[in-house]
Order: structure tokens, then C-alpha cells, then sequence
């Protein structure tokens, strides 16, 4: 038995689908119509993006998303769709939406031809953060520890933009949405990720979309400054002096016909900055030029393995909120 779903999308127009039974939820199975009545246009992009209900002959209508994408292009969204009830299926309702089901059909296009359509129905759930600088770092930890957990299913996303990325009214919850570019994944991360620890190089690390995106969550401690073009570790410049006499110590240097005093009160002024960003991270860590990359205690840091860590750990590992170092971690 077939399932049919009616798409109303208002102005943008009215399709008719039908449920790809691989990928239909267990709970819409035995349903013979389904009906999506739109309440808000979110995004038109690759796909377009509608807010709505989903009318399943239940007492209340679901609320829900609805992405859909025409002609060639819709064979990505069986890819999505397989992630979703395959790899990430664990994950639905804690680190990615639930997801409802994949619908395909045909219309015909403004010069008469038949086209594909096709859509995926997935929970509405919470809202968009429009930065990460002010986001306390127990919330920070909660979305690292929602991609590690995709990661950890075997997915890539490959768009971990911001509009991607859910946060619940409480700031305590976050879903993972978009994978339509994401892709299978073999994760090559070589080591944990620990709270306030030295950023790891790349290469230390081993994989690449977890390194940038949790670098810009601003959850590791940068090691390095930019001073007069280049970038010096504050393990080896950790005083104005030392940082001028490795400038110059570069073969190829090219230092500021300055006096001497202004070179070192630039340097003194970045490394106030560092420390004022970073300061109260130092007594879980060690100060610049005693670098820790691992072996810290579970009193001192937060493990971020794919498993829930509770925001009440989390609040003894770090500094409170308020401070000026919760409040500047690097944005997307």
C-alpha cells in the first residue's frame, strides 16, 4: 500500500508525491495519505526549504521541514535520505532531527516537460544561533560533541554552516541538519578533544572538518600570534623581547624601520590581548611556554568523546560565562 503526500506550498504551487517505502518512517507506515501545508518559506537555494504542518490523520499535525529539489539535482536527496535511516538513524531525536520519510514524484515545467521532484520531510526542531561568539562554552562543547558524534556514525557534513546548526530554547540542546552535501566517512581523528588543551596541528589531529570546525568553536587555546606578518608561538615569545628577537631572527625578515621601543610595544600590546583572551584558561593547561597536549585529569578538562558530558561537569572545568575568555571564542 502506497503512501501519497500533497504538497500546498501556497504561491509556490501544489504537487502531488508519493512515499519511497525504503525510506518512509515506521510511524507514517500504513498511512495512505499524507498532506504538507506550508507556514513559512525558510531558504531557496540548491533546494527550497518550507516550514509547515504535516497532516498524517493524527490529532494534532506534525510540525515539520520540508526540503525539496527538482529535476536532476533531487537524486542527492536519496542520499540524504539514506544517511538519515541508515548511518544516523541512532542519532535521530538527539543530534539530528527525526526524520519522516522521502516523497518522490513528476510535474510539468514552464516549457512543458516532465520533470522529477522530490522531498524529504524531517522534524522542526529549534532555532539558528546568528553567531557562536556569545554562546557559553557548555554550549559550544554540546554542538563539538554533536559532530563528533556524526563522525563517529561514519558521516562527513561538509557544510557546517551556522544555518545548519539547531539550538533549543534553553540553550541546552542542539540537532545537526543539511547533509544533502555530506558524505561517508572513515573518521581519521587521531585523538580526543580536550577542553582548553593547545590547538593540535593538523596533522596531530588527523581529520580535517572536525580540526577547522572545533578551532572555530574556539574550544582549543591558539598557541600562536601574528606579529609583523607571521605567526609566532607564544610558547618561544612569551615576553615582548623574546618575541622582537625571533622576528629578527627569521632569515627571511623583513622588519619595520621603527625604533626599537614601538616594535616591542606592539608586541606587548598583542601579547596583553592573548593573555586577556586566554588567561583564564592557564591554570587547567599550564602558561604559554609549558605546553600540555595531553594528560590532563578529569578535574581539569572535558573529555569530548561521542557520549553526553553534563553541563554541571562542564561548569567545573571552565571559567564562568561571564568572563571576557567564555565570551571570545573565534566564530564561524
Amino acid at each position: 500500500m502506497s503512501t501519497a503526500l500533497e504538497l500546498s506550498l501556497g504561491q509556490d504551487g501544489h504537487h502531488s508525491l508519493s512515499a519511497v517505502p525504503a525510506f518512509l518512517d515506521d510511524t507514517l507506515r500504513g498511512t495512505t495519505s499524507l498532506s504538507f501545508r506550508i507556514t513559512k518559506r525558510i531558504c531557496d537555494g540548491d533546494s527550497s526549504v518550507y516550514h509547515g504542518k504535516l497532516d498524517c490523520a493524527r490529532d494534532e499535525p506534525l510540525n515539520v521541514v520540508c526540503k525539496i529539489v527538482f529535476d536532476e539535482d533531487s537524486d542527492r536527496l536519496e542520499d540524504e535520505a539514506e544517511l538519515y535511516t541508515h548511518k544516523m538513524k541512532h542519532l535521530q531525536g538527539t543530534t539530528v532531527p527525526r526524520f519522516y520519510g522521502l516523497f518522490s514524484g513528476t510535474y510539468v515545467n514552464m516549457l512543458g516537460r516532465t520533470r522529477a521532484i522530490r522531498c524529504i520531510i524531517v522534524e522542526a526542531w529549534g532555532s539558528s544561533p546568528t553567531t557562536l561568539k556569545r554562546v557559553p562554552m557548555s554550549l559550544r562543547i554540546t554542538i563539538a560533541e554533536a559532530v563528533l558524534r556524526i563522525h563517529a556514525a561514519g558521516v562527513q557534513h561538509n557544510d557546517l554552516r551556522l544555518p545548519n546548526i539547531l539550538i533549543s530554547p534553553d540553550k541546552r540542546e542542539v540537532r545537526i541538519v543539511d547533509f544533502d552535501n555530506a558524505s561517508q566517512h572513515d573518521c581519521p581523528r587521531a585523538m580526543p578533544v580536550i577542553l582548553y588543551a593547545w590547538e593540535p596541528t593538523l596533522a596531530e589531529f588527523g581529520c580535517s572538518e572536525l580540526h577547522d570546525f572545533i578551532s572555530n568553536l574556539g574550544i582549543w587555546t591558539l598557541d600562536t600570534i601574528r606579529y609583523l606578518g607571521r605567526l609566532h608561538s607564544v610558547h618561544f615569545s612569551s615576553t615582548p623581547e623574546k618575541m622582537l628577537k625571533n622576528a629578527k631572527s627569521e632569515p627571511t625578515a623583513t622588519i619595520p624601520d621603527e625604533p626599537e621601543d614601538q616594535l616591542l610595544a606592539r608586541a606587548d600590546t598583542l601579547l596583553k590581548n592573548y593573555y586577556k583572551r586566554y588567561g583564564a584558561r592557564f591554570p587547567f593547561i599550564g602558561p604559554p611556554g609549558n605546553p600540555i597536549y595531553e594528560g590532563l585529569d578529569e578535574a581539569s578538562c572535558a573529555m569530548l568523546e561521542p557520549k553526553v558530558v553534563s553541563v554541571d561537569r562542564l561548569e567545573k572545568c571552565r571559567p564562568p560565562i561571564e568572563t571576557p575568555v567564555a565570551q571570545s571564542a573565534v566564530p564561524l
